[in-house]
């Protein structure tokens, strides 16, 4: 009987563990031999820092966070070179164990993130939101190109409907990531030209869980202004 009730308390406590394990980030930097690694949160529009650890020599770094929901953090390279432009590349955490890889030259451009569903999902988002911004800045060219100087009518046209095309995506992408802190969050970074009825209709359709998210409080916030 009493072997019994230890293997049922071992089990509840392994249970306990394996839900509250929070995040385990695995980082390496190639070509990092100095400087400091941030791991940092926006809290009340303020960029908090959550974990710090020195770079001495060894580019593998292990971060530990205590979270117990999807969250977008910031992992911060001061690259100790007196720039004060450093590298802080955008993620959207998950439990369990993560990895990120990059390098010092190009922090964001070469990261690698694994093991977040969320954050697999942002990327293909921003990749399509990239193709956008370069046709924006295609039609931007063409208008100051004297060869379409007669032609600047079509090409407003076709950077509104390219505007308008960008805002349809961002709207679909939210309604359609409703149970997720994705929704939330296209809109609050990516949504200023939604109009405040479609804004509104994205967080009406978040689950309770995405709503009482710090994302979903920010756009309840953006709702209330």
């Amino acid at each position: 009987m009493r072997k019994y009730i230890l293997i049922l308390v071992a089990g509840v406590l392994m249970t306990a563990c394996q839900q509250n394990k929070g995040l385990n980030l695995q980082v390496k930097v190639d070509g990092l031999k100095k400087g400091m690694l941030y791991i940092e949160s926006i809290q009340d529009t303020v960029l908090v820092q959550l974990d710090s650890v020195e770079v001495r020599g060894n580019n593998q770094i292990e971060f530990d966070v205590a979270i117990d929901q999807p969250q977008m953090l910031y992992l911060h390279l001061d690259k100790n070179d007196e720039n004060e432009f450093n590298d802080r590349l955008l993620f959207f955490a998950e439990q369990g164990q993560m990895s990120i890889q990059s390098s010092r030259e190009a922090f964001e451009f070469d990261a690698q993130v694994k093991g977040s569903k969320t954050d697999s999902i942002y990327r293909i988002y921003q990749e399509v939101l990239t193709s956008f911004a370069k046709r924006d800045i295609e039609l931007l060219q063409l208008s100051i190109d004297p060869d379409y100087a007669t032609k600047l009518d079509s090409i407003s046209a076709l950077a509104a409907s390219n505007e308008r095309r960008k805002f349809v995506y961002v709207l679909n992408f939210a309604l359609n990531q409703n149970n997720s802190i994705l929704a939330p969050y296209s809109v609050v970074y990516d949504g200023d030209g939604l109009a405040p009825k479609w804004k509104d209709s994205v967080y009406q359709s978040l689950t309770d869980d995405i709503k009482n998210s710090p994302m979903g409080e920010s756009l309840k916030a953006l709702l209330m202004n």
